[in-house]
């Protein structure tokens, strides 16, 4: 496609999805580059705070260099890229867009998901690997990344969804590998509290699980199990790592 960059003195990065007012995102970019003038200088983050996917990519188009994307839209924004990495394919999800030098003035828009990356990156410093089990609780965009992170390190998966033929689906295509550890780490990417996850042995059952296993809750913004696991790591690393991955392939 022939697009036109922006004329301005910044190249622009946005965010899309809705509601993204919450974000951090705008200052997590000025947090990791502070000791960075030259980038702050060259490059602007902005929210792109728009309803319909269309318009937001529309935006994207016009100004844009790349965006990030957050729901409701990472799959939309998937399917409207021209290309895609290994890890974006894999889930059919994407969290980054990027215009990609073709020729002068013309660019293919590539698709990548670097909540995979930041996840694989957690999982390896938290000495997980191959054999180990991966016991995911959701399978949206966030539980799919965190599975395809733990496929790509060979552990064994486990994902639990509350229409669980999605899951079993979704493991199907990504396929398994046989456990062969006792350890094991819980990713819970669900936006609820347990109890309204759970009821009765279910809950209690999960709840017992989180005193004896190392829990990555994928929330940041309004964490439910940080006061419950007895090993945790906080979304606000995922979304760190995740920020550093796609500075990496955009700057």
């Amino acid at each position: 496609m022939d697009l036109d960059m922006p004329t301005d003195n910044k190249t622009r990065i946005g965010l899309i999805g809705h509601p993204i007012s919450h974000s951090q995102s705008p200052a997590l970019f000025q947090k990791i580059f502070a000791e960075r003038p030259e980038i702050l200088h060259n490059y602007s983050y902005e929210l792109i705070e728009e309803a319909d996917f269309d318009k937001a990519y529309a935006r994207f188009l016009s100004d844009y260099h790349a965006v990030n994307v957050t729901s409701p839209f990472k799959k939309l924004a998937f399917d409207a890229a021209d290309t895609h990495s290994d890890e974006a394919s894999l889930c059919g999800a994407t969290n980054l867009l990027v215009k990609e030098s073709v020729s002068f003035n013309k660019w293919n828009v590539k698709a990548y998901n670097t909540d995979c990356m930041a996840v694989r990156t957690i999982l390896r410093e938290y000495g997980f690997g191959a054999g180990d089990t991966a016991i995911i609780y959701g399978c949206s965009g966030a539980g799919q990344a965190a599975a395809v992170a733990a496929h790509s390190l060979e552990m064994h998966i486990s994902i639990i969804n509350r229409t669980q033929a999605t899951a079993d689906a979704f493991m199907h295509k990504l396929g398994n590998h046989t456990p062969h550890s006792d350890r094991s780490i819980i990713i819970y990417t669900l936006p609820v509290a347990p109890e309204e996850a759970f009821s009765g042995g279910q809950l209690t059952s999960f709840l017992e699980s989180l005193t004896n296993t190392t829990v990555l809750e994928a929330n940041y913004r309004n964490p439910h199990l940080e006061s419950l696991a007895t090993n945790y790591i906080s979304g606000l690393l995922w979304l760190y790592l995740q920020a550093i991955e796609t500075y990496k392939i955009i700057l």
